[in-house]
């Protein structure tokens, strides 16, 4: 009687794969952008053997595309990790009108020998996809009043301080037809402010106030949209200048006039109006001085008039 006593490894040659796949549904359309698309799994093995095999790996494909990153298994362990923080982003590989076909693949780069039974754990798999799809919406054009002067083409306009702004725009089709209801805003130095509808004369508008601007130059932005229509965009700009004045009713002791003569050593009493020349109104909490050349010979008391 003969005993024999048999040990068996297994050949695992080199190349050899096994792939999970999954078939998805397709995204349709024909102006789709993929934003963003991430992939991620957990992965483990119950027991390590990886030590003959160090260069072998899973890999990602969809629709048969290789994604670049590759994990090697030889970072696998014993319990369930990501298998990468966040995942991977896989966005150059989604295809456009056709179903989405989501691989994950164990090769195997290294012939060895196997002699035993080892488990390869895949879970919790998911591939996330955003995306965009671009309407082309119907031409547009506009028209741009400032303070009712057409600034279509040149979009500047130059206003006193204190006056106000009236900001109109005509929100029109190719046609000249003006678009109702209809997202138009402007943003500036406070913030985003939404326009009225006028739908009576057809346009947008919003006045506003400048006293609390400073002098010089600020850029404004409008913005006006409708879904099924282009948006238009204008960059504008207001320049808030000085207003300009005059001196008025000038009295030397009483007298309107601006020449006097009156004998040495006496008191000159000179009472003057400080006027805006658009309004014609008196100027309150103005400062105003009396100067002889360059030397100040006075500061001018705030009455109805200014007077020293």
């Amino acid at each position: 009687e003969v005993n024999l006593t048999f040990t068996c490894q297994k050949k695992m040659d080199k190349f050899t794969s096994v792939s999970w796949c999954q078939d998805g549904d397709k995204i349709s359309g024909t102006n789709v952008v993929i934003k963003n698309a991430t992939l991620n799994f957990k992965y483990k093995i119950d027991q390590n053997w990886t030590e003959s095999s160090p260069n072998s790996e899973i890999r990602i494909l969809i629709n048969n595309l290789l994604h670049s990153e590759t994990i090697k298994l030889s970072t696998a362990n014993t319990t369930f990790q990501d298998a990468k923080i966040g995942g991977f982003d896989v966005s150059s590989l989604i295809p456009i009108n056709e179903n989405i076909n989501t691989t994950i693949q164990v090769y195997l780069a290294d012939t060895f020998a196997l002699d035993r039974k080892v488990n390869i754990s895949i879970d919790d798999v998911y591939l996330k996809i955003s995306y965009k799809i671009i309407t082309i919406g119907e031409e547009t054009d506009f028209v741009l009043f400032l303070n009712e002067e057409n600034k279509t083409l040149g979009k500047f306009l130059k206003v006193p301080y204190g006056d106000p702004i009236n900001i109109t725009m005509k929100y029109i089709n190719l046609s000249r037809d003006f678009i109702p209801g209809a997202d138009v805003n402007l943003t500036g130095l406070d913030g985003v402010k939404d326009l009225d509808e006028n739908g009576l004369h057809e346009h947008y508008n919003i006045t506003l106030d400048t006293v609390t601007f400073s002098l010089g130059e600020h850029v404004f932005t409008l913005y006006a949209h409708k879904e099924g229509y282009n948006p238009q965009e204008i960059s504008l700009t207001i320049e808030i200048i000085e207003r300009t004045t005059f001196l008025d009713e000038i009295h030397l002791n009483q007298t309107e006039t601006k020449i006097i003569a009156f004998p040495y050593g006496e008191l000159l009493n000179i009472t003057v109006s400080y006027k805006d020349n658009a309004t014609k109104n008196f100027i309150e909490e103005a400062e105003v001085q009396l100067l002889d050349g360059e030397d100040l010979r006075g500061t001018f008391d705030p009455q109805p008039i200014y007077d020293i």
